[in-house]
């Protein structure tokens, strides 16, 4: 029998090396792609905490432009914060656990830090009782490890 030096077809070491070099092609995409991934679920939750944050600090600020007068302002500690608006309404932000709570109901859950700070009328800090004309907010949300700082300035604007 006489051999052609013409030969078809694959020898199984070269079978091998492409099932080899297949495999390690795969594991780097998967790689890529669950790094891929991993990135928008960060995008994803720093995304929610700063939405979170917005809405909660605009509905604050918003509530502190009503405050009616200065002697309806009944807490304002660094952690509190408690008036009476012009509707006559009793308004108390304050947190609770990781609850930024509105009186009794909650307005953004994982809360980690809430800070007020007063100022009076020329914008100095540490102002208290009647002479408070703007009030601070800093709230720190966190979501899913991603976190958020978020902070505004309200004129309280029905004072004199």
């Amino acid at each position: 029998m006489r051999y052609s030096s013409k030969q078809h077809g694959f020898s199984l070491i070269e079978l091998v090396m492409v099932i080899v070099l297949m495999g390690i092609i795969a594991s780097i995409a998967s790689k890529i792609l669950a790094e891929g991934l991993n990135n928008l679920l960060t995008a994803r939750k720093v995304n929610d905490a700063n939405w979170q944050g917005q809405l909660a600090m605009e509905r604050m600020i918003r509530d502190f432009r009503d405050v009616r007068s200065s002697g309806d302002i009944s807490i304002s500690s660094a952690s509190e914060f408690a008036f009476t608006d012009i509707n006559g309404n009793s308004i108390d932000y304050k947190l609770s656990g990781t609850s930024l709570m509105q009186g009794s109901s909650i307005l953004a859950d994982g809360i980690s830090s809430l800070v007020f700070t007063y100022y009076n009328a020329s914008g100095t800090s540490g102002a208290s009782g009647s002479a408070i004309h703007y009030v601070k907010a800093a709230i720190t949300v966190t979501q899913g490890g991603a976190n958020y700082t978020v902070s505004a300035l309200g004129y309280l604007r029905n004072l004199p």
